[in-house]
């Protein structure tokens, strides 16, 4: 090999372990901050707080007559079943995104039978310390072997409290509440869309 060959040979291979040194950097990176983000968001609340919070997400209207989920010590646990087809709880998913936010969220019945036992999952394994590595994992497995799917029709996820940064107080919202009045359609294909919500 010429000088000149083996010059751009070694700039290549320093180039390339640069991007995967950058790459390994991101990565770790990234789990560290949804490691973080698992111990802020594995809090067992006091009961009445946990409803107080996981009903916000709902219009007011619905809250009553709704499914409610509180968190425990293995995960989220069905506190009482409702009779209007909206399912609540206190989401914890928001270290996927590596940010240690509650989210109080109410399906319908399309969200209740696609997303909310992915929710489920989420929340047993946070509660007994499981990896964000493993939750992943388990979670990729379920949808590849239907135990989790998508949704196939168009369907209402409530979020009207928005996403709560900092620990809730009993006492209010959230004093880390970062957004408005919004909801979530579910769309078939697994998106989703997000819209004001009416006033």
């Amino acid at each position: 090999m010429s000088k000149g060959r083996l010059g751009h040979f070694r700039a290549g291979v320093i180039a390339a372990c640069a991007v995967l040194s950058l790459g390994v950097a991101v990565t770790a990176f990234a789990q560290e901050k949804a490691a973080e983000a698992m111990a802020k968001l594995n809090v067992v609340l006091p009961r009445a707080e946990e409803e107080k919070l996981a009903l916000s997400g709902s219009p007011e209207h619905l809250r009553a007559a709704a499914t409610l989920y509180i968190f425990g010590k293995n995960g989220f646990e069905k506190a009482r079943t409702g009779t209007n087809g909206f399912t609540c709880l206190l989401n914890r998913d928001a270290f996927f995104y590596g940010v240690p936010q509650f989210k109080p969220t109410c399906w319908d019945r399309v969200g209740a039978t696609t997303y909310l036992p992915v929710m489920l999952k989420t929340g047993e394994m946070l509660a007994h310390g499981q990896s964000f590595e493993a939750i992943k994992a388990a979670i990729d497995a379920g949808f590849a072997n239907s135990t989790f799917r998508a949704p196939d029709a168009g369907g209402v996820a409530y979020m009207l409290a928005g996403d709560n940064s900092t620990l809730p107080s009993v006492t209010g919202a959230g004093a880390g509440a970062d957004h408005g009045l919004t909801y979530i359609i579910a769309v078939p294909g697994g998106g989703h869309q997000h819209a004001p919500a009416a006033p």
